[in-house]
């Protein structure tokens, strides 16, 4: 149910607990070799990491990090990086020699954002994967893509937001900086819940074009954007000259659960198609 609500805190605290995803969708390359590609990636994203903590603040103390369960040992299995990166990269190697598939899956490297407690359930994330095909007539598989997921706010006592909106658009410009990057989403798990394969594909969005790209709260396109290609109430924020960052909205936050949030990221949504800057995907 949407509800109007001025600010993060006014949310309950079960619905502060929903997810943020910053999905970075980049051109496939014209790779052969599954190990070179293996290793290179990762090795980008260490550097990615490397970055990130430099500038972001918050982040600053960080440890980035894999992690597997041993059925055998029967224990958690941590790799720190980039201490332990050949060691991941022959366990990633080994991983994908086992399938015939074109398609290279990572599993998931973790940023300890907060060290709150022993278990992996008691720490902040900030999870990161990245998933990159060789060759594919999938339609939906013809990007590399790179997703950083997180919860909304610190587990600790103030339940401030994990990230900032400044934190978030300083982390979509490193991104830029390290990947081609074609299309950047940023929503919460809420607006769009849909599934290719689910009878309600339309319904399970709040999005106002569903095989579009999604417009919750920002979007970054390959193209110069300004200020009067959009509603007032939303800004354009310029990466690199080239590329664009659209915000839906001007205030600190952004959550499905306010009904003008939503509204507004519909008519930026709207906005955006009807200048053809919104791609079929």
């Amino acid at each position: 149910m949407l509800k109007f609500v001025s600010g993060f805190n006014d949310l309950p605290e079960d619905e502060q607990k929903i997810t943020y995803r910053i999905r970075a969708y980049m051109k496939q390359e014209d790779i052969y070799d599954k190990n070179e590609t293996i290793r290179f990636s990762l090795e980008n994203m260490e550097k990615f990491f490397a970055d990130i903590r430099h500038n972001i603040h918050v982040l600053k103390y960080g440890n980035l990090f894999w992690y597997e369960y041993s059925r055998r040992q029967k224990k958690i299995i941590t790799l720190h990086l980039p201490q332990d990166m050949e060691v991941l990269c022959q366990k990633m190697i080994k991983l994908n020699a086992e399938d015939d598939n074109d398609e290279i899956v990572f599993p998931n490297i973790d940023l300890y954002t907060f060290a709150y407690g022993d278990s992996l359930d008691d720490k902040d994330l900030i999870i990161a994967s990245y998933h990159t095909q060789l060759k594919t007539d999938c339609m939906l598989k013809k990007h590399n893509r790179l997703e950083l997921s997180f919860h909304g706010v610190w587990r600790h006592e103030d339940r401030k937001p994990l990230l900032n909106k400044k934190d978030i658009i300083d982390i979509v410009r490193l991104i830029y900086s390290h990947y081609p990057v074609t299309l950047v989403e940023i929503d919460d798990d809420i607006f769009n819940i849909r599934f290719p394969t689910s009878p309600d594909y339309y319904e399970d969005s709040s999005a106002v074009f569903p095989h579009r790209g999604t417009c919750a709260w920002m979007i970054g396109l390959p193209h110069k954007i300004g200020q009067s290609d959009i509603p007032d109430t939303a800004e354009v924020i310029d990466i690199d000259g080239k590329n664009t960052l659209v915000v839906s909205n001007r205030d600190e936050w952004f959550t499905s659960f306010n009904a003008e949030h939503v509204q507004k990221a519909n008519f930026l949504e709207i906005a955006l198609w009807e200048k053809g800057l919104l791609p079929v995907f």
